[in-house]
């Protein structure tokens, strides 16, 4: 039995309710819970409610004399609900909906949103403030409209009804007042946090909606995951502007497992452990918060639908702003007393790339996570291609889920490089996005949205701050430094290295070589994240135990598949060139290339990418010198004849 009143933190609460109870002390509300796999919640005397939910089907069972809930009582049902989240980690969601409404018609959303101030409320996680207007739960209540028309009366009402629904779903007696309580279990190994398993969620949905528009369906995983304050308003509208399918669109998605699944999946944060969610592993290695990448598709979208049908749209404008302009200055402002390359990121680990379930991010969060860059980078790019689309080349009604699968799972074969795609693809963000955006005066661009928001929430005052201007330009200095000169680069937990065997030794930055290789094994270019992987682990293994050495010995190797992978690293010695190893990097290139080179956009990547982005860093003196391994030891052949052949020409290349 545990004992709880009001005064008491929620976190002294037992973290397990496993046949126990919970009493909230109130004269007009007590409580007694139960949870073990099913969860079962009765609501006791004065009020007269009995609340039992047993896993599936959802049962609620009101008495018709249930007096309104008051303002002390509301408090309790948001305690109850935030606490049951805590303990469930976050599979448990609880909805009060208070409308004094006549015995009538009831079937839009409308008639909830303007009965009652209190309108709805749902607790999605611990500290959500309570919420004005309509929510995806409203959509259970279409749901059972759905199903009495079916059964019974043209419409749905308030009526006397025992008859249990036929997928599960709620049956009650007449009430003007609502307690609606969702509980889910948790996230199956099938909803693993990879973009594969939310685009096949999506795929679901439109499978059973074959009408369904990509417009009608970013705009339900908004309403989902909670995301209408006022800027997303301001360029899209509120997302309970509801489609004439909203109906099958409701049912379709908010099932027990696919609302988990999609409310889990879209709605980002970071927890007081650094966990970060609301993104997925993307099939290149990289990871991406879903939430700006589906801001900017629907931006893009709504753009088109509206110049298509003559019209004129804010929404363009929004994509940007969306994506990543109100990110990227709110970060470069809350941080402003932290040097501005610490304004940005960080990146983080998964507990398995094989099957995803939790990413910690490296340090302390900012604003602008690494994954909700790239999120913005690929909502920017996605939406505006969607927003210059014509009918003729691209029909309007392509579906979501192509859309995602054709940017995230492009596959490069055997024989052509990178530089052949002329598509746009998640591994050429970085280089996509500075080609659509650096155009703009993205100085001006942030400090607009800054202001907008500002003025939308009130908060003018912040725009008096003579610091902003200057926190904005140091901050874009630091991001164009970071997203878009530096290569994108797959730290060593993402590619499974193994620990140092020893303490690392520090370099002495900047260093004035940079040491070329190629691997020779092994022999063939990786064309993907799981090979290149598979090949970085292969080479650890072999430096390490055949070798003898603490790691794996290069500061870097460069995959054919888009992407850098580190080694050693920028700040610890590796065992590349014999004799040379405290005064340059190592960088190869993952293939034998005696008589073959590597992709041009491997090179590239190399040559232009990672030494620029050593050069401004200030890990490379920017009078470096670069050199073949087989210069510096007389006992290989690396970096191959060919590959030799051709840094032969390169900028700062020593004899």
């Amino acid at each position: 039995m545990v004992q709880w009143r009001l005064q008491q933190p929620l976190e002294d609460i037992s973290p397990s309710l496993s046949h126990s109870h919970l009493y909230l002390p109130s004269s007009a509300l007590s409580l007694a819970i139960t949870a073990s796999s099913n969860l079962i919640i009765r609501v006791v005397p004065l009020c007269q409610w009995t609340v039992t939910l047993a896993g599936k089907p959802l049962w609620v069972r009101m008495a018709s004399t249930t007096p309104p809930v008051n303002a002390a009582q509301f408090k309790l049902l948001f305690s109850l609900g935030t606490e049951m989240y805590r303990l469930t980690r976050g599979s448990f969601s609880m909805m009060y909906l208070s409308a004094s409404l006549p015995k009538r018609d009831f079937h839009t959303h409308q008639d909830v949103q303007q009965a009652d101030p209190y309108a709805l409320a749902h607790l999605r996680q611990p500290g959500l403030q309570l919420g004005h207007g309509v929510d995806p739960a409203l959509a259970v209540l279409h749901h059972l409209g759905k199903q009495q028309r079916e059964g019974a009366d043209a419409h749905f009402r308030f009526g006397p009804s025992e008859r249990p629904l036929q997928d599960g779903g709620l049956a009650f007696v007449s009430t003007a007042h609502l307690l609606i309580v969702y509980w889910f279990a948790p996230v199956s190994t099938a909803h693993l946090r990879n973009m594969e398993s939310f685009i096949s969620a999506v795929e679901q949905v439109e499978h059973s909606n074959p009408t369904l528009t990509p417009l009608a369906l970013v705009r339900a995983l908004r309403r989902i995951a909670g995301h209408d304050d006022p800027l997303t308003v301001h360029y899209l509208g509120a997302s309970n502007h509801l489609p004439d399918n909203s109906l099958t669109l409701d049912q379709a998605i908010l099932n027990a497992s696919s609302f988990s699944f999609f409310d889990k999946a879209v709605h980002h944060m970071v927890t007081d452990q650094g966990e970060e969610r609301g993104v997925v592993l993307a099939p290149d290695g990289t990871t991406v918060a879903l939430a700006p990448l589906l801001l900017g598709i629907e931006a893009g979208l709504r753009a088109r639908q509206v110049e298509v049908a003559g019209g004129a749209s804010t929404a363009a404008g929004g994509i940007f702003p969306l994506t990543l302009g109100r990110s990227l200055g709110l970060s470069f402002l809350s941080l402003q007393d932290f040097p501005a390359a610490h304004r940005l990121g960080p990146d983080g680990c998964w507990d398995s790339v094989v099957q995803p379930r939790v990413f910690r991010l490296s340090r302390a969060p900012t604003l602008a996570t690494d994954a909700l860059i790239n999120g913005g980078m690929d909502g920017a790019i996605l939406g505006t291609d969607l927003s210059n689309l014509s009918s003729a080349s691209q029909p309007l009604q392509t579906r979501l889920s192509e859309t995602l699968r054709e940017y995230y799972g492009y596959v490069l074969h055997k024989g052509r490089g990178l530089e052949e795609v002329s598509g746009h693809t998640s591994v050429k963000r970085r280089e996509v996005s500075r080609s659509l955006l650096e155009s703009l005066d993205l100085q001006k661009q942030v400090m607009e949205t800054l202001v907008l928001v500002w003025k939308l929430e009130k908060t003018e005052w912040i725009a008096l701050d003579n610091g902003v201007e200057v926190s904005v330009k140091e901050g874009l200095q630091a991001f164009t430094h970071k997203y878009w000169d530096c290569p994108p680069i797959i730290p060593r937990c993402q590619w499974g290295a193994e620990e140092y065997r020893s303490t690392p030794v520090p370099l002495s930055l900047p260093l004035p070589y940079l040491y070329i290789h190629h691997t020779y094994q092994p022999y063939s270019p990786c064309l993907s994240f799981p090979v290149c992987s598979r090949d970085m682990r292969a080479m650890q293994r072999f430096h390490q135990d055949e070798r003898g050495w603490n790691d794996i010995g290069y500061s870097f190797v460069v995959g054919s598949d888009g992407y850098v992978y580190e080694g050693r690293g920028w700040h610890h010695r590796g065992t590349h060139t014999r004799g040379r190893n405290s005064i340059g990097y190592g960088v190869a290139i993952i293939g034998n290339y005696t008589s073959t080179l590597p992709s041009r956009y491997s090179m590239d990547l190399l040559r232009h990418r990672l030494v620029q982005c050593a050069v401004d860093g200030g890990r490379l003196a920017v009078n470096y010198t670069l050199l073949g391994h087989r210069q510096v030891v007389n006992y290989t052949s690396c970096p191959g004849d060919a590959f030799f052949s051709e840094i032969s020409s390169w900028e700062h290349f020593g004899v």
